[in-house]
C-alpha cells in the first residue's frame, strides 16, 4: 500500500479522504494520507462501512472539497462506483 499510495500522490491531491470506521479502511487511509506533501484531513464516516451511497453523497456536496479519495469495503465501493458512474 505504501507503495501504491507514493504513486497516487504523483496523480494527484485530495482535499479530503473519507474513510470507513474500520479498522483496516482506517490504517490504509492513514498510508495514503502520509503519502502526500502536505497531508489531507481524514474524516471517518459509517457509509463507507454500510454502502449507504445517498447518504455518502449527500454529506459529500454539502462539503467544500473538489478532490475526495474513498477508502471503504467490498462490495461496497464496487456497488458505489457503479452508482456514480451510471
Amino acid at each position: 500500500m505504501r507503495e501504491a499510495a507514493r504513486g497516487i500522490a504523483r496523480l494527484f491531491t485530495p482535499a479530503l479522504i473519507v474513510t470507513s470506521p474500520l479498522v483496516r479502511a482506517r490504517e490504509t487511509a492513514e498510508i495514503l494520507a502520509g503519502a502526500f506533501a502536505k497531508a489531507p484531513p481524514l474524516e471517518a464516516r459509517d457509509e463507507l462501512a454500510t454502502g449507504d451511497d445517498r447518504s455518502l453523497l449527500d454529506w459529500l456536496n454539502r462539503r467544500d472539497a473538489d478532490a475526495v479519495m474513498w477508502v471503504g469495503h467490498e462490495p461496497f465501493m464496487s456497488w458505489s462506483l457503479s452508482f456514480l458512474l451510471t
